[in-house]
């Protein structure tokens, strides 16, 4: 496997006319997959740590292609258990992901708001204090990359957190044997190693971020073989 460049692939939950059962379905696996991962607690610290400086008032977020809903409604959950205000909007293109996403949330008991949102074509919205988004990167070539963070900024935002998957070896392994082991959907088990094939390196999504004009984004690696890329305005 040669893993030295990215290959991206066609990913199966891409397809606009996946069936709506395996969509569910994988939606579930996801949600599965995030949690083992801990990738909402990732999202969360630097979110919370912005939070915790401007006590009196909410923080609103923006969930960038949430997808099901895991990362907003996960969000939303911790920020009750840690009584931190937060006002938490999730927006994707896919309405099947949107409606799943709105049943999560009121069997999660949480307010979260969702809504249909190309963020490929249309301006982002603004009036958002944090946009966060996670396990979307590795779907757009470098233009939509370099395009969509460059939204972000210009959408105003105190603080931009996105996370996903780091390209390697280890990385393809964990993939393959997490969604087998994790779930069994058929469209994670093949849309989980592709994906990692289709994701960045450290250096490829900074140098990315710095031709958007982050040029103070900050990318570490975490556990299980991902990225963190945080940008704060006032760094």
């Amino acid at each position: 496997m040669n893993l030295s460049q990215r290959q991206r692939q066609p990913e199966w939950m891409d397809q606009p006319d996946l069936d709506p059962q395996l969509h569910a379905a994988a939606l579930r696996g996801l949600e599965r997959i995030h949690r083992c991962a801990g990738t909402v607690r990732r999202l969360f610290g630097p979110i919370a740590e912005f939070a915790s400086r401007q006590p009196a008032q909410p923080m609103k977020v923006l969930d960038i292609a949430c997808g099901g809903g895991a990362v907003s409604v996960g969000l939303a959950k911790l920020a009750e258990k840690h009584q931190i205000r937060l006002q938490i909007d999730g927006c994707d293109l896919s309405d099947e992901a949107l409606a799943f996403a709105k049943q999560r949330s009121q069997k999660a008991g949480v307010s979260v708001n969702f809504f249909r949102a190309d963020v490929l074509s249309v301006a982002l919205p603004t009036g958002y204090d944090c946009m966060v988004s996670s396990l979307f990167f590795h779907h757009l070539d470098d233009q939509d990359v370099v395009a969509l963070l460059s939204s972000m900024q210009l959408a105003e935002p105190k603080l931009i957190v996105v996370s996903d998957l780091l390209r390697s070896r280890v990385g393809y392994a964990l993939a393959w044997t997490a969604c087998r082991v994790l779930t069994t959907s058929r469209v994670c088990r093949f849309d989980g190693p592709v994906s990692v094939q289709g994701s960045f390196s450290l250096d490829e999504i900074l140098a990315l971020a710095h031709r958007s004009g982050l040029n103070s984004a900050r990318i570490r690696k975490c556990w299980p073989e991902q990225w963190l890329l945080t940008w704060g305005a006032e760094s």
